[in-house]
Order: C-alpha cells, then sequence, then structure tokens
C-alpha cells in the first residue's frame, strides 16, 4: 500500500530515516531512491506534498516549513495548522 498511499516526500523521509518505502533493485529506482541519494541542506522539502498538507504532512515537517518558509503555520482564526 505504501507505494501507492504513501506521498514522494514520506517515501524519502522514511527511506533516509527509517529505511521503510525504498526501491528494491527489482522495482528500478522511485523518486524516494532518488532523492534519498542525493545530498540537500534542508530537513523537509516544503513543496513537496504542499496540496494536501494538513493530513499528509507530519508534526515535524509542519513545524519545519513553518519556522523555515512560513508554510503549514497554525492560525487563530483555524485553530489548526493553515499555509500562508
Amino acid at each position: 500500500k505504501w507505494r501507492l498511499g504513501w506521498s514522494d516526500d514520506k517515501k524519502t523521509f522514511c527511506c533516509k530515516a527509517h529505511k521503510l518505502g525504498c526501491a528494491t533493485k527489482d522495482e528500478g529506482t522511485t523518486a524516494a531512491a532518488a532523492a534519498a541519494a542525493t545530498t540537500t541542506t534542508e530537513e523537509f522539502d516544503c513543496q513537496a506534498g504542499l496540496a494536501k498538507w494538513r493530513l499528509g504532512w507530519s508534526a515535524a515537517k509542519k513545524a519545519f516549513c513553518c519556522k523555515a518558509h512560513k508554510l503549514g503555520c497554525a492560525t487563530e482564526e483555524e485553530g489548526t495548522t493553515a499555509a500562508a
């Protein structure tokens, strides 16, 4: 289910952090494996999954993206997290 249900951002994070959701030799290269192979200076890609951030982003990603890029920040009106 993870191949179709997880966003590329989640696959990348889980592959890097937990060695889950990584491509196998039989599957070829997935976006998660390709992203994991590249170096990045940021903890999260705040553009990845932005359209569905409310349900798709982890609390850690919301916190990072809010602080670093003003995306996924809590608003007083909603009482939840909202893209700025």
